[in-house]
């Protein structure tokens, strides 16, 4: 199942072993092939996406390191952020597709999941604090305003004008 070279082994073409990284990507490819533009979502990309977003749970191969193979972690950091990037855009696709379905509540779960990956995304903070509005969590919604000025201000930010719009709504 693994093809050893030199300096390099990786899975052979067609073993029978599962990879969650491969599983990712065909759910995103799926969706590309559904013929409408990348960030649209059509009702069957919900599914698709739904089950990649299963798949992303923490940074590609957290915590594994090889000492002295500099080499190795450069891949590495190149495929995190390169899963991050993806995770992030297909979670945003969820979370805009399920608005536009009125399912508030799948929209909400994903969002969350969306600041797991990225917690100083200022407008996933917004569309949080607008869901949670929209289906009359008004304390959460506080609180997701509380959260990001804290986790903005940690960063040397400021909230932007239309996130403190949306927290005086």
């Amino acid at each position: 199942w693994l093809d050893v070279q030199h300096e390099q082994v990786g899975f052979r073409e067609g073993s029978p072993v599962r990879l969650d990284v491969h599983q990712f990507f065909g759910y995103l490819d799926e969706c590309r092939r559904h013929g409408h533009p990348p960030q649209a979502v059509c009702t069957d990309c919900l599914p698709l996406l739904g089950a990649a977003a299963e798949l992303y749970r923490s940074n590609f191969m957290q915590g594994l390191s090889l000492r002295g193979a500099v080499v190795f972690d450069d891949w590495q950091t190149s495929q995190a952020e390169l899963l991050r990037n993806q995770a992030s855009g297909m979670l945003e696709r969820l979370v805009s597709g399920y608005q536009k379905q009125n399912d508030l509540t799948q929209a909400i779960h994903y969002a969350r999941q969306w600041l797991t990956i990225d917690r100083m995304n200022e407008e996933t903070h917004r569309q949080l604090m607008t869901l949670y509005a929209s289906t009359g969590q008004r304390q959460s919604a506080l609180n997701q305003y509380q959260e990001c000025v804290r986790l903005l201000k940690a960063g040397g930010v400021s909230p932007q004008a239309e996130t403190t719009s949306i927290y005086q709504q």
